[in-house]
């Protein structure tokens, strides 16, 4: 997954930092990273707290994207990195 590039837009359109968004939608910082990066798709609440913070719909701070869980990477501990790993090594090939 690539850096999310809605998500880091409004951000800046809305004239605050990651970490103060983080903050006011009750997210870690760690968090707020990994969903700003790509690593983690968001759950439907945080969806909601980023759209609702950020003023700007979910639909268009995440368009076309499935909610945590439903990305093969998304899995956390071993066996979703493990999955990630498989899917970066097909990429290489």
């Amino acid at each position: 997954m690539r850096m999310r590039m809605a998500l880091k837009g409004a951000i800046y359109e809305a004239g605050r930092s990651q970490r103060e968004v983080a903050r006011l939608a009750d997210l870690s910082e760690s968090r707020m990273s990994a969903i700003t990066r790509g690593w983690v798709a968001p759950t439907e609440e945080e969806r909601a707290a980023l759209s609702r913070v950020l003023g700007t719909a979910a639909e268009e701070l995440f368009p076309e994207e499935p909610v945590q869980g439903e990305l093969p990477y998304a899995t956390p501990g071993p066996e979703g990195i493990s999955r990630r790993l498989s899917e970066l090594d097909r990429r290489l090939r």
